[in-house]
């Protein structure tokens, strides 16, 4: 580890950069002095409580016009700088000079809260994305993300630090991933690390972990409907993304399921709702007929969709593979409705959802009071045509109940 810490001391100090809290003036202030201080600036800010806070601790200085500048960017250094001062890290070196950040730096490295390979060390001066606020702030808050051998992919990130409560979504739930952090996301930030190291529990932003879901395991079943899919796996399974594809043996057909969409239809502010598109023409069907078939706004809205987005990679026989599937074939099973239960319009199960056709709309509806068997299963196929065997694989089995 010592050699480490020399060769990332040895190559950012070979680095010219400006100072990036040069303009900054409450550096040296004592604790007692920064609280008397007005910022003009914030007054009606998001984050002006814990701007207040974070000027009280002593991570992060206002500027001599008095404004603090909550929404301009903060730089990598910075960022380090305000993490490594509110954990209390020891700090050894120069923190004058351009190259300041040196001592920093060293010390969020010695505790494996940054490491060189998430940014050039030359570019400490850039500034700072929410995915590397989110990496850092993760890493802070569970040492178990400091270690080497912790799984770190961006989505990992993004998920685990939305999940825990760290990072909070944008407009909509978005994650913004390649945005700049300002500085009112960053004390901010800091605050909830400090939080949960203190035995806090932060509140989650669902929309937040829905779509980081999305990005890691290419769906948000599990955070959308925990009372569908939140039981254990069957055989101690995980989620497998790689059993999204289906290849049949004789390599004439294959094609994958790039998302598997949870939507909830009494919430007005899910973000996937548009992809429904006109519920006055949105139907699920009962089995018979179109013209029977009931709206969905006609008393069904207490209901969750499972919208599928997927594609064909290739079909090298058409004679025995459909040429009209888009995707895999998907089906759910594991209601203790029956069939004579959607003829008479009681929607107790999963049940296709289409505007003019079935199967103009890659979706089922699933009603929130549906009654499960022992066990909930997602299946994919490839759409042969029969006599030919159609390939059907597990996505995912969730024991449900015992009986």
């Amino acid at each position: 580890m010592k050699k480490k810490i020399f060769a990332l001391v040895s190559s950012l100090t070979f680095v010219t950069l400006t100072g990036c809290n040069a303009t900054e003036t409450f550096a040296t202030s004592s604790p007692s002095s920064v609280q008397s201080i007005q910022f003009k600036d914030i007054t009606d800010h998001w984050a002006k409580s814990s701007v207040e806070t974070a000027i009280k601790k002593g991570y992060i200085d206002g500027y001599e016009d008095h404004t603090f500048k909550p929404d301009s960017n903060v730089s990598r250094a910075e960022f380090i700088k305000m993490a490594v001062t509110a954990l209390n890290l020891p700090v050894q070196g120069d923190t004058t000079g351009s190259t300041w950040y040196v001592p920093f730096a060293t010390a969020a490295a010695t505790l494996g809260i940054y490491k060189g390979s998430d940014f050039s060390l030359d570019d400490m001066n850039q500034p700072m994305t929410r995915l590397e606020m989110a990496r850092v702030a993760l890493r802070s808050a569970n040492k178990d993300y400091q270690d080497s051998k912790a799984i770190t992919n961006d989505p990992s990130i993004m998920y685990n630090a939305a999940k825990l409560g760290l990072i909070q979504g944008l407009s909509g739930g978005q994650l913004g991933e390649d945005e700049a952090t300002t500085r009112a996301q960053s004390v901010t930030i800091i605050e909830r690390i400090l939080s949960v190291k203190s035995g806090g529990k932060l509140e989650v932003d669902q929309a937040a972990v829905n779509n980081a879901e999305l990005v890691l395991k290419h769906t948000n079943i599990f955070s959308k409907m925990p009372e569908f899919f939140g039981g254990v796996q069957y055989g101690g399974a995980n989620w497998d993304t790689s059993k999204l594809t289906v290849e049949t043996p004789d390599g004439l057909w294959k094609g994958s399921i790039d998302q598997i969409i949870a939507i909830d239809l009494e919430d007005p502010s899910d973000p996937n709702l548009y992809m429904l598109g006109d519920f006055n023409k949105l139907h699920w069907f009962d089995l018979m007929a179109y013209e029977s078939s009931p709206l969905i706004k006609d008393g069904f809205m207490k209901s969750y969709v499972l919208y599928f987005k997927g594609h064909v990679d290739y079909n090298r026989d058409e004679s025995i593979y459909s040429t009209q599937a888009k995707m895999p074939r998907y089906s759910l099973t594991g209601f203790e409705g029956t069939s004579q239960d959607l003829v008479a319009h009681y929607l107790n199960q999963a049940a296709t959802i289409y505007t003019e056709k079935v199967g103009d709309v890659p979706a089922f509806i699933i009603p929130k009071n549906a009654k499960l068997g022992v066990a909930l299963s997602l299946s994919l196929s490839s759409p042969a045509r029969p006599p030919y065997d159609s390939n059907p694989q597990t996505v995912v089995r969730v024991q449900t109940k015992l009986k």
